[in-house]
């Protein structure tokens, strides 16, 4: 089987038709052939041993008559194609008219080759031009992306932003952790400036997680405070040995402050957040619930759990619950931005 999806297939089947305009006639089927598939388009020719159709899936496509399985009649949008082409004048605006005309009709393939005969005929085109997406910038013809990446323009979210405006379309589209982090002693500013390190870490986490749609917008850090977001306390204090026999340290709930210790890991900071703004559950083996184990939930896995790999009963997937609460999307369609920078404020009283 041959097949070629050029405009001078197009023309040259055209062309064949012209012949029968008059009588207003153009034959159209459907074909089933040997290897299963169904094609459907207009019978340009036809022979004892072949069959020569055009489609706008296939362009100029020759079936020979001993694969076909079975044939039967139609009227696809092809054939009012072919009618168009063969009265059409061989002009720029011939051919921008039948771009129009199979457009409409859903003939994308044909629609595109008529858009770019049309330039070849008149490379200022300026209806077939914006057909593609271009725009005129200084004498040129260019895509819509070079002329607003030239404009000082930033791609987010399937949409271009002024980068002054960027912050805020952020905030809106992602979910932007703000963390104010006490400890209730009196500590160097070295020591609250490694805090501010692991919480950088821990954003770099959460952008990950959550395919590039939370991270920590700001955290300030601060000595001589008790309250705060995120509570320091000494480790011995918070410890506590759960039923399975495991000691756990430091808390923190949906919805709650997190307390933790000075020296928690990222990881660990990473499940509290996800406790503390993404109101996520723990999905550990508990209460007869099966762990979660691929979910960082769970205590153990290195993702967010899905439809496909959740585990713990009685409750939805991680990314679900996220997608419900904030508008994020799994997968995210513009999984493309840098992570933001976290804004770290020291205050060492």
């Amino acid at each position: 089987m041959r097949v070629t999806v050029t405009l001078a297939a197009i023309t040259t089947a055209a062309a064949v038709v012209v012949g029968l305009a008059a009588a207003d006639v153009v034959r159209a089927d459907i074909f089933q052939v040997s290897d299963g598939r169904r094609i459907e388009g207009a019978v340009v020719s036809e022979s004892a041993d072949e069959v020569v159709i055009l489609s706008d899936e296939h362009g100029e496509l020759t079936l020979a008559t001993s694969e076909i399985t079975k044939r039967r009649k139609s009227t696809p949008p092809e054939t009012g194609y072919l009618r168009q082409r063969s009265r059409s004048p061989d002009t720029a605006d011939g051919h921008f008219k039948l771009a129009k005309f199979c457009a409409k009709r859903g003939m994308k393939n044909l629609a595109q080759a008529e858009i770019e005969r049309t330039i070849e005929l008149d490379p200022d085109h300026a209806g077939a031009r914006k057909a593609l997406g271009q725009v005129q910038r200084d004498g040129e013809w260019i895509s819509q992306e070079e002329d607003m990446l030239a404009r000082g323009y930033v791609r987010f979210c399937e949409q271009w932003v002024a980068p002054d405006k960027l912050d805020r379309a952020r905030r809106k589209r992602l979910i932007a952790v703000d963390l104010h982090v006490g400890f209730p002693s009196d500590e160097s500013e070295e020591a609250l400036r490694e805090f501010a390190d692991t919480v950088e870490q821990t954003s770099e986490l959460l952008w990950k997680l959550t395919d590039r749609q939370m991270y920590v917008a700001t955290v300030t850090v601060s000595d001589k405070l008790k309250g705060g977001n995120v509570q320091i306390r000494p480790k011995a204090e918070i410890t506590k040995v759960w039923p399975d026999g495991k000691e756990h340290v430091g808390w923190c709930s949906k919805g709650s402050d997190i307390v933790t210790e000075r020296d928690v890991q990222s990881y660990t900071l990473a499940h509290s957040v996800l406790h503390l703004v993404g109101y996520l559950d723990d999905e550990y083996a508990t209460g007869g619930n099966e762990v979660c184990e691929s979910c960082i939930m769970g205590g153990t896995g290195s993702e967010l759990c899905s439809a496909d790999t959740h585990r713990a009963d009685g409750q939805q997937n991680c990314k679900a619950r996220l997608a419900a609460r904030f508008p994020v999307k799994f997968p995210n369609p513009d999984a493309t931005g840098d992570l933001p920078e976290t804004v770290v404020t020291i205050k060492d009283r």
